[in-house]
């Protein structure tokens, strides 16, 4: 039997249809049982996500709701905001292995896995675990949509009883509660001119929001496990965080620091996490005071010195200039482009690009994800996934990266030549080779195409056919320079084991390639790029973008 809290009560006690607040005692049940004490987590050390945030949202809705000027809740908009309260965490815990039918479901409402869902040795990669953590919003609507429809999983039979008129409000309002713009939530519910999802949404979503203090972490955990810095900063600072209502409309946050840590560190993390916390939660404070729930952040909100508690350890303050220099960079992109159009596909492409240059590969792949969001047809941000992925060694999904770049744009040099050293990566040499070809038929003086198709061949074949490809082609000095190179290395190369990595078929269709060669003349007085005989990635793009 569902064990509400007295907040969680007092907002039942408020919808009078006996109907809906038994399904919110369901719903919670299967929550609980989502969420189980032992240490069962799809997503491992990040903050607590359960039963017992769920109860703390529901406390910061309550004050929050205790601001109300304007019209209570209906019955159905506080149903769903419960409802929310409850279920809006549980694409958190997706067993995606076990239902894959839900990811994919998540898929055709926005979300975007960048990885293949595999279990070693019973867990997921922490790179699966950050696919899901981004994606959470999508999983979770997925869920509600499927559990609802086909009765399956623990959530089935509270979901089966959803009234139909609702369940798509309550995917909306879930979705809405982490990372989607809350303006472009819907202001009405779908069947119900009168009631109010964007508010809803709102609540619910300021009310996560509020869930970031001492009582969300603990700090003996960060300290005793190894967690990723990127997470465990936000643990040492929840943990220093109190989040107090002034006045029922008035809201300050404190954050200690020991004095030392304010001296060196104090502008930075007040602007890190307070200022940032403001600005984050604008828009929501918006709506509510649109919808008569005026609050406002304290101004007053500020770090406060405690010489009792610990120094910050030093890869916390790592973390934290690492995450200046990440808004820094953002910044500046942002400032170079129309304030009009912040958040189109080319402007996460430059960001991609800057985060990349500064060697974070990580929050450069998130840049071009949402690219792609925001653009699926959009060919640059494919191709520089596919070269972050290649950085990274996942050479098969950076091919499939690749491949849809030149499905949108078969004529990108760029692409053709990232697909062939993909293909080298992966030992598929022939493929490479008709990459670098492809690549060459396009623009044939594009010499690091060619470097790589001869370093490809090398492969393939004996010594003789680079020597041949040099004997058949005009080159010029700086040609000459790249094939003595090559000839120099095959040499040193020359043993048994690369005379055998070739077979017959591989030494003609290597020949074959030389003949189809035969026809290229390479013009003079034309510049020539940067080349590498080991060129990590070649740019290709007109706007900066492509690489």
């Amino acid at each position: 039997m569902a064990r509400f809290t007295s907040a969680e009560n007092e907002l039942i006690s408020q919808i009078e249809d006996d109907r809906l607040a038994s399904n919110l005692a369901k719903i919670r049940e299967a929550i609980e049982d989502l969420w189980p004490n032992d240490p069962v987590r799809i997503v491992l050390h990040y903050t607590d996500h359960g039963i017992k945030h769920s109860e703390r949202v529901a406390n910061y809705a309550s004050i929050i709701l205790k601001a109300n000027e304007g019209p209570s809740l209906s019955d159905h908009e506080m149903y769903l905001l419960l409802a929310g309260i409850y279920l809006h965490d549980i694409g958190m815990q997706c067993d995606v292995v076990r239902f894959p039918e839900i990811a994919n479901h998540a898929e055709t409402m926005g979300a975007r896995f960048d990885t293949k869902f595999e279990l070693s040795n019973g867990v997921l990669s922490k790179e699966m675990q950050k696919s899901i953590r981004r994606n959470h919003q999508f999983l979770t609507a997925a869920w509600i949509d499927l559990a609802n429809r086909t009765g399956d999983t623990r959530l089935g039979t509270a979901a089966k009883e959803i009234p139909l008129s609702l369940v798509n409000d309550l995917m909306d309002i879930c979705k809405f509660h982490s990372k989607l713009s809350i303006k472009k939530c819907p202001i009405e519910f779908n069947y119900s001119q009168i009631d109010r999802k964007q508010l809803v949404a709102a609540i619910l979503r300021f009310a996560d929001e509020l869930d970031i203090d001492a009582h969300r972490v603990s700090l003996e955990t960060v300290k005793n496990f190894s967690i990723d810095p990127e997470n465990s900063v936000y643990w040492w600072l929840h943990n220093r965080t109190s989040i107090v209502f002034i006045t029922p409309k008035v809201i300050s946050m404190i954050l200690q620091l020991h004095p030392i840590d304010n001296k060196n560190y104090g502008l930075l993390i007040k602007y890190l996490f307070i200022e940032r916390f403001c600005k984050k939660n604008g828009p929501l404070i918006d709506i509510l005071c649109e919808n008569h729930i005026p609050l406002h952040i304290s101004s007053d909100s500020q770090i406060r010195e405690n010489d009792r508690v610990e120094l910050l350890p030093d890869y916390i303050i790592d973390a934290l200039q690492k995450m200046k220099r990440y808004d820094e960079t953002l910044d500046e992109i942002d400032k170079a482009n129309p304030p009009s159009n912040p958040n189109s596909a080319l402007v996460w492409t430059k960001k991609g690009v800057a985060l990349e240059n500064l060697g974070w590969h990580k929050d450069a792949l998130d840049a071009y994800e949402s690219s792609i969001r925001l653009d699926p047809n959009y060919a640059s941000a494919w191709i520089n996934k596919g070269v972050i992925l290649r950085k990274k060694g996942k050479y098969e999904e950076a091919l499939k990266s690749l491949e849809k770049s030149i499905e949108l744009g078969p004529n990108n040099v760029s692409a053709w030549i990232n697909k062939g050293m993909i293909l080298e990566n992966l030992g598929r040499y022939k493929e490479a080779v008709k990459a670098y070809k492809n690549a060459i038929e396009l623009e044939p003086i594009y010499l690091p195409a060619l470097t790589n198709k001869v370093t490809s061949l090398e492969r393939l074949c004996r010594y003789r056919a680079a020597a041949e490809l040099k004997e058949l082609m005009g080159y010029s000095e700086i040609e000459k320079e790249i094939l003595e190179k090559i000839e120099i290395e095959a040499l040193q190369k020359e043993e048994p084991d690369l005379l055998n990595l070739m077979d017959q078929e591989a030494a003609e269709e290597a020949e074959i390639e030389l003949e189809d060669r035969q026809d290229i003349t390479i013009r003079p007085n034309v510049p020539y790029i940067k080349i590498s005989l080991h060129t990590n990635s070649i740019s290709g793009g007109t706007d900066g973008t492509s690489r």
